[in-house]
This record gives C-alpha cells, sequence and structure tokens, in this order.
C-alpha cells in the first residue's frame, strides 16, 4: 500500500489488512479516523504517520514487526499499548496520549521522546513503563526505564505514580 494512499479517507472505520500486505508506505492511513485495525501478520515495519490521527480504541501489532517508525501511531489515544517480542525499535513520537506501555525483550532502541502528548513534553504526565525482565538493554523500576549497562535512566515516568504491584492485587 503506497504513500498516503488512503490519507484523510472518509467511511473507513474498522480495516483489516490481510497477510498478503508486507508493506505500507509513509502515511498511508493518516487521518482516516479508524477506530478498530487488525494487522497483517508479514509486516515488519509500521512507517511513518502510517496511523496518525486515528481514533483506534484497541491497538494489536502482530509479532512480526521489527520496528515502529516515528509518528506511526501519534495523535491517537490509548490508555494502554502492549509492544509485542520481535519490535527491536520504536521511534520518536510513536505513540500520543498513554498511560502505560509494555515493553518486549526485543527491544534494542527507544526513542526518549516516543510518546507525544503536549502535557507529556512538559513532563507532567509521561506513560508508565514496564519492560519484560529478558530485556538485556533496559530495565524497568517504578515505572521508568534505565539502561543495564550503566543504571541510567532512559525514560523518567516518575510523575504518574503507578506503583510496579498495582495490577497485582
Amino acid at each position: 500500500i503506497g504513500e498516503y494512499a488512503f490519507v484523510w479517507a472518509d467511511g473507513i472505520n474498522d480495516l483489516i489488512l490481510p497477510d498478503s500486505v508486507t508493506e505500507l508506505g509513509l502515511g498511508a492511513f493518516y487521518g482516516c479516523d479508524l477506530e478498530s485495525l487488525k494487522l497483517s501478520q508479514n509486516l515488519r515495519v509500521i512507517p511513518r504517520k502510517c496511523f496518525c490521527f486515528n481514533w483506534l480504541k484497541d491497538l494489536q501489532i502482530p509479532s512480526s514487526v521489527r520496528e515502529i517508525c516515528p509518528e506511526a501511531f501519534c495523535r491517537g489515544y490509548f490508555s494502554k499499548v502492549v509492544i509485542p517480542e520481535g519490535v527491536e525499535r520504536i521511534g520518536d513520537d510513536s505513540f500520543s496520549f498513554l498511560i502505560e506501555i509494555d515493553l518486549p525483550a526485543s527491544l534494542k532502541e527507544i526513542a526518549s521522546d516516543f510518546y507525544y502528548e503536549s502535557c507529556v513534553d512538559n513532563e507532567i504526565f509521561p506513560p508508565y513503563v514496564r519492560i519484560s525482565a529478558d530485556n538485556p538493554v533496559f530495565y524497568a523500576k517504578d515505572g521508568s526505564l534505565y539502561f543495564r549497562e550503566n543504571n541510567k535512566l532512559a525514560l523518567d515516568s516518575g510523575f504518574n505514580g503507578i506503583p510496579d504491584d498495582y495490577y497485582n492485587r
């Protein structure tokens, strides 16, 4: 599917991309007001601005995806996103208005500004971060992300105050 193929297209609320789709272009579904999305199990990259300005209620990223490019889901509202095993890179402003994000052991790189929200950019409410204990690059503590190599802070999420055991009650 080519670049900006369906930009601002009306009437596309539910989208199922068959597994025959292996590539999406820059901004392919930009501004379509999608509410439901099923991605192809053969996608390796979710390109820049591909699903920007959509209203997805649930996001299921297939395990075939290795990279989520900058602004891929920007201006969407997600309370929680679970990034599957296999994803290695997440670019800047990939997500907006996040409350929580779970990251996989496969993650190697994440932009320090992978989320965008005016209040987040002002460092008031960044998302609460969890990561697989098996990740060799990062670890999470109290919702913030740290580099294993030197224990330095990678992403500070200490502002939102959700304790690590909140969901284990």
